[in-house]
């Protein structure tokens, strides 16, 4: 990772139980975000029940306007409303620091939590699924 500021998207879903073509269409994203102005890298980590958070890390805040816009991930975004999730939340943060020398211990987590942690070891996330599920707020979703 590079030294901050740079900005982490982070989207927060519930898998839908219609996931046909959704692998494929992750791994294409992906290849085209690698492609794009800005790009840092990507962290993904998906539970048993469907409950995933993929961080994508960029430059700047006009580098995720970019991948916002692209037609292609535009079309995947209407394809994901209509299919592929049953919920989501998407944050945009500013990272200001990190700690690159961290290291994590997995041996100490239990199978109620998942690890994101990036290419290089540091410890990035360390997160029990159901805290996260049920902090998120009942309502329809922005279309």
């Amino acid at each position: 990772m590079p030294e901050p500021p740079y900005y982490a998207v982070i989207f927060a879903n519930q898998a839908s139980k219609t996931p046909e073509g959704y692998a494929e269409m992750a791994a294409a994203m992906g290849e085209i975000a690698k492609t794009l102005p800005g790009y840092i890298g990507i962290e993904s980590t998906r539970d048993a029940d469907g409950f995933a958070i993929t961080v994508s890390y960029w430059e700047s805040e006009e580098a995720i306007k970019g991948w916002r816009e692209h037609a292609k991930h535009a079309i995947a975004q209407k394809i994901g409303k209509e299919r592929w999730y049953e919920d989501y939340i998407l944050r945009v943060a500013k990272v200001e620091r990190h700690h690159p020398d961290r290291v994590c211990n997995f041996s100490t987590l239990s199978g109620s939590h998942r690890v994101c942690a990036t290419r290089v070891g540091w410890c990035f996330m360390r997160l029990s699924f159901d805290r996260v599920l049920s902090y998120r707020e009942p309502g329809p979703r922005a279309a």
